[in-house]
């Protein structure tokens, strides 16, 4: 996936979208059984509530990002496949802080600025609130899906959803709420003048993400294309690492 490259979509949209539909044509061409794909719980469209979404709910990205766009796109794959699509909330662990780091914050966020001793107080936007898997989960789900007969969408999230109250315990650090538009006008105004790396809209997208609904005892055989497929959930603490 093509991220850092956000300033220029024609990159992305090369790599993301037409790789995909290239990889697909090979598939095919290969005769290769079944494809395991990992989208992103940002292709699913905004829900507007609270309620847990299924793997049924619409995927036509969260965002105007160009990140949102070719992920709903990869969703547009071929139906004469087996494909098995992941959906993942936010993956993380522990060894890839600094990547994730480098990818959202730019060089500028550097490590000092995340010392739980050194951050007195934490804006945390006004509704925020979101989902993370680690990434050990993530990878037993590509497993399972490559050894089970199933296919269709499947949704990966840890349990419960990520608040104000977790920034900061996480953090160790005081939090306050601060408006959205507020936030959004930072972000861009930094994005704008390239001292931020993400433009504005994966802002947009963070704060519109639907909650996934990711609780199922096993998986299901394969069923009619389109099928949600429900696999084993997250055995392992969302920040675990």
């Amino acid at each position: 996936m093509a991220l850092p490259a956000t300033r220029r979509p024609e990159v992305t949209w090369a790599t993301n979208a037409a790789g995909t539909r290239r990889l697909l044509d090979a598939v095919v061409t290969a005769r290769v059984p079944a494809l395991v794909c990992v989208t992103s719980i940002a292709a699913y469209s905004p829900a507007g509530h609270d309620d847990p979404v299924d793997e049924c709910w619409p995927t036509d990205g969260t965002s105007a990002a160009a990140y949102c766009r070719e992920k709903a796109y990869v969703e547009r794959s071929r139906p004469d496949l087996r494909v098995v699509r992941l959906r993942p909330a936010f993956v993380f662990q522990r060894s890839s802080a600094s990547e994730q780091r480098r990818i959202f914050g730019g060089p500028l966020a550097r490590p000092v600025f995340f010392d739980t001793k050194r951050v007195p107080v934490l804006p945390v936007p006004r509704g925020l609130r979101f989902q993370a898997v680690h990434s050990g989960d993530v990878a037993a789900a590509v497993v399972a899906a490559v050894e089970r007969p199933v296919r269709g969408a499947v949704n990966l999230a840890g349990p419960g959803l990520l608040r104000r109250q977790e920034v900061a315990r996480l953090f160790g650090a005081r939090t306050v709420e601060v408006p959205s538009a507020v936030i959004r006008t930072a972000l861009a105004t930094g994005f704008h003048s390239r001292l931020a790396p993400a433009p504005p809209e994966l802002y947009d997208a963070l704060m519109r993400l639907p909650e996934l609904a990711s609780v199922a005892p096993s998986a299901s055989s394969d069923g009619p294309r389109g099928t949600p497929v429900r696999l084993p959930p997250p055995a392992r603490g969302t920040w675990r690492s």
